[in-house]
């Protein structure tokens, strides 16, 4: 690999944690991490790294229930903090019938391009509600992003939401965490294996879904890079290079692992070329969020 590496982190989260909500952070909220407490303070840009190898030139900064009632208030957060070129996704609830009032509110802050929406093993009920598809059109309307979080060991969930792919072409969809493959502590011969497995091939079907590589440490904070390169590998068997990104989850990667060991870990134990690690850590990103 090169001396340096660029990169645009396409995954991060910044906590205002005196300010915000951030349910999901207290004490007696899921999940139930064991070392949950080291998230529960303010983490900005000052914590991104210094180490001259990492040159970061962008990133997406994505919703962390900062107030998951009014998303704009997290905007205007990152708005008061100095940071690289950057792109924004905020929280969105796309069953509500009024989410048009909101995008008008959002579309003010020249860094929003999407919104999230958690799925998780909600996908059943929420994929298939109309006002939700109505709204998944409306993103697709105004070339806005959808981050999509959810339980792809959910296989009907995922074939739902690979029908919404293709029926919106115009929506670009992020899959977020490589589609959660639970507990992969007995990697790969798990139960659950073929259904995301079948899932992933589902989504590789759709020009418009880019799946995003991270958050390994919500599954297994003892996963380690052999896991990672199978991980990876897999997918790009999969979907080639073009639609792949590998992203840090910062700052969850902490239960597990340094912001710059994990992104000098991918360039290094991957075994990817220098020209793979280029399009997967920089250049997707670039183009699928315009930064």
């Amino acid at each position: 690999m090169a001396d340096s590496i660029n990169i645009i982190d396409p995954h991060l989260h910044f906590f205002d944690y005196q300010n915000g909500h951030y349910h999901w952070l207290k004490p007696d909220h899921p999940p139930f991490w064991h070392n949950k407490k080291i998230l529960q303070k303010n983490f900005n840009e000052t914590h991104l790294p210094t180490n001259p190898a990492i040159q970061l030139q962008g990133l997406v900064h994505i919703e962390a229930g900062f107030d998951n009632l009014n998303p704009e208030k997290e905007l205007d957060f990152l708005n008061n903090r100095t940071l690289p070129t950057y792109r924004s996704i905020a929280c969105a609830d796309l069953t509500k019938d009024d989410f048009r009032e909101s995008l008008k509110r959002l579309k003010h802050y020249s860094h929003f391009i999407g919104v999230r929406h958690i799925i998780d093993e909600h996908g059943e009920w929420l994929l298939n509600d109309p006002t939700f598809e109505k709204n998944l059109a409306l993103l697709a309307e105004n070339q806005l992003i959808f981050e999509a979080q959810l339980d792809c060991c959910d296989l009907d969930s995922a074939i739902r939401l690979a029908t919404l792919a293709s029926k919106y072409p115009d929506l670009q969809i992020c899959i977020n965490h490589a589609g959660i493959l639970r507990d992969y502590s007995e990697w790969p011969a798990l139960p659950e294996y073929a259904m995301w497995r079948a899932a992933m091939h589902y989504f590789s079907d759709q020009d418009n879904i880019a799946v995003k590589i991270s958050g390994m440490e919500m599954q297994n904070l003892r996963w380690n890079w052999q896991q990672a390169k199978w991980l990876v590998h897999k997918l790009k068997n999969l979907y080639g290079l073009d639609k792949l990104m590998l992203a840090s989850n910062f700052p969850i990667n902490l239960l597990s692992i340094p912001y710059d060991d994990l992104w000098l870990g991918y360039s290094e134990e991957l075994d990817l070329s220098d020209e793979a690690f280029q399009v997967l850590a920089h250049d997707n990103a670039k183009r699928i969020y315009r930064l």
